[in-house]
């Protein structure tokens, strides 16, 4: 559905019947005379809506299982990839019949030759193989780096990121860590640096959540694989009968679901860039981030719940816990040597 954004309401411009069940949808960063919205569902064709006409204009065919990622190029806006189910990576030319033009082969680290080294795109067949699959189970995220577009990043249920070169769709082989859990069951993909967070290439990063209870966040090195850094949240508030003998809180906010660059006026300044994740129990953190040259630290944490109110810092309350304990320790001396006393 497509809603206009008014003062006062959300009024639907068009609705669009799909008859599955939606998983992931993009609309091209390209500005166009004739705006597509791709949309993947549990059925493996993906449907193109025209956001002009209100309009389902006509379907992409290749895969054999749910589509759960869609990405359009930033450079071209015919070319749209694909991941699903099946562990294939499909890339369409929405211009031609049959569509489906190139995959990913995550046995191919080699690559294609090109001339035009600038996008993927614009091949024969010889880059299109039914059989190859970019990941060993379901794909969860396709995406393309940002400036340059040289990269293409995609994520799956074999616990695996990979990175592959946008012009030939060679294998990179980078190699994030055995401690990536995925079992995301639709639309989920780390979070890439955007342009104004890294000035050059060998900086960028991609940040990613676990699909676990913790919530915390690691960063990586994009193009080398190489852990940054990691960012925990505090807990959520414990009943009184387990604060006595475990702590006030438990590990963690529950999964992340999302996560967004929020960009202010000016992206290049020094507090600029923010990023927002969402919790699984309703709170938003927003992480400030203190450099913008490819920093391990992601930056400070503030916790909001779904009302807009602000809660506890997860560093503040970790700072606060020592003080707290031996406050309690100095109380139970003296309590201690007065008893002796009498």
């Amino acid at each position: 559905m497509l809603t206009s954004i008014t003062p006062t309401s959300l009024q639907p411009v068009h609705s669009f019947n799909l008859d599955h069940a939606v998983h992931t949808h993009a609309i091209s960063p390209i500005p166009s005379t004739s705006p597509l919205v791709a949309a993947g569902t549990s059925h493996p064709t993906i449907r193109l809506l025209d956001l002009r006409s209100g309009l389902a204009t006509h379907s992409l065919a290749g895969h054999n299982g749910a589509v759960y990622a869609l990405a359009w190029s930033p450079i071209d806006e015919h070319i749209l990839a694909s991941g699903a189910t099946d562990g294939r990576v499909f890339f369409f030319d929405i211009r031609r019949a049959n569509a489906v033009f190139a995959s990913l082969d995550l046995d191919d680290a080699i690559g294609v030759s090109l001339k035009d080294r600038n996008r993927l795109g614009g091949r024969t067949g010889e880059l299109l193989n039914f059989s190859a699959q970019a990941h060993s189970g379901p794909v969860t995220s396709v995406q393309w780096t940002s400036h340059p577009h040289d990269k293409i990043v995609t994520a799956g249920h074999d616990q695996r990121i990979r990175v592959w070169d946008a012009a030939s769709g060679r294998n990179e082989l980078v190699h994030f860590g055995p401690r990536l859990k995925n079992a995301r069951m639709g639309n989920f993909g780390p979070l890439l640096a955007s342009a104004g967070y890294c000035s050059k290439p060998v900086n960028e990063v991609l940040l990613w959540a676990n699909d676990d209870s913790k919530g915390d966040i690691s960063v990586f090195g994009l193009r080398e694989g190489d852990v940054r850094g990691t960012k925990q949240t505090g807990g959520v508030l414990k009943g009184r009968v387990a604060k006595e003998s475990e702590g006030d809180r438990l590990r963690g906010r529950g999964r992340i679901n999302a996560m967004v660059w929020r960009e202010g006026d000016d992206s290049q300044a020094k507090n600029g860039l923010e990023m927002l994740s969402a919790h699984g129990d309703g709170t938003v953190g927003v992480w400030r981030v203190p450099e913008l040259d490819g920093s391990v630290d992601v930056g400070v944490g503030v916790l909001k719940a779904a009302n807009g109110e602000e809660d506890v810092n997860a560093d503040e309350e970790d700072d606060e816990r020592p003080k707290k304990k031996r406050k309690k320790q100095d109380f139970n001396a003296l309590v201690e040597g007065l008893t002796k006393m009498k």
